[in-house]
């Protein structure tokens, strides 16, 4: 349940302050008295997508809290856990700000978020409907939630058995693709070992062929130095004799 609505600098409102009670709660007014002003707010907060044209004229930032209460369905419960968020007394804190540069900041009873993960919960907490707009009933993923809620907890306990179920197959087809592989890859492998041990034999390599070889290798460094030593040797000896 929608508890209170903040609105601060959004399109024509500079300081709005709404508190809602239980059962249905009617707002009434003119054409242009900013009915439609307060419902995109609400979009606003609960994370749709929004251009600077919302913050109001003259200033730098708009800003936007909802304070929601009592929401306990299994959906938000699971969003809830996968985000990792805190509830203190079943009381939901949405907040939003968005500056002229474009900044959007998102909080979720104090926590950063992202826009999207904002949109994601409020996914659960609202559900609008315009005059030609019926949001959810569009949406065709929402036809299973429809259909899954008709059911009650009978459904309810099968999609969480269907759930479980799922994550033990998944499990298990990882596991095997570890055990397996992919039969690709494993033929690149074998072929790949086979060249190499090929290439050792035809190599006739022997035990400390590779220490030989290094101090070979020295020798030939310093063959240039070594040349040059004994031609200045041989000239003091003989030429200048």
């Amino acid at each position: 349940m929608l508890l209170e609505l903040s609105i601060k600098d959004f399109a024509l409102i500079d300081d709005l302050k709404l508190q809602f009670g239980k059962g249905l709660n009617i707002m009434t007014g003119e054409t242009g008295a900013g009915k439609s002003i307060i419902i995109d707010s609400v979009n606003f907060v609960l994370g749709e997508r929004s251009s600077k044209d919302v913050i109001r004229t003259g200033t730098d930032k708009t800003e936007v809290t909802a304070v929601f209460e009592n929401v306990d369905t299994d959906d938000f419960k699971n969003a809830r856990e996968t985000y990792g968020l805190s509830t203190d007394d079943d009381v939901l804190i949405l907040y939003r700000e968005l500056n002229t540069s474009g900044r959007s900041i998102c909080r979720i009873n104090g926590n950063v978020v992202t826009t999207s993960v904002l949109k994601t919960i409020g996914n659960f907490l609202i559900d609008i409907h315009g005059q030609h707009q019926h949001q959810s009933l569009l949406n065709e993923s929402y036809h299973i939630d429809l259909l899954d809620t008709f059911g009650g907890s009978f459904i309810s306990g099968l999609k969480d058995e269907v759930k479980t179920i799922y994550a033990k197959v998944q499990l298990v087809k990882q596991n095997l693709k570890s055990i397996t592989g992919d039969e690709t890859e494993r033929e690149r492998k074998l072929s790949l070992l086979d060249y190499q041990v090929k290439e050792i034999d035809a190599a006739k390599l022997k035990v400390g062929e590779e220490e030989e070889l290094i101090k070979e290798q020295n020798i030939l460094n310093n063959s240039e130095k070594l040349y040059s030593v004994l031609s200045s040797c041989y000239s003091s000896m003989y030429e200048n004799g």
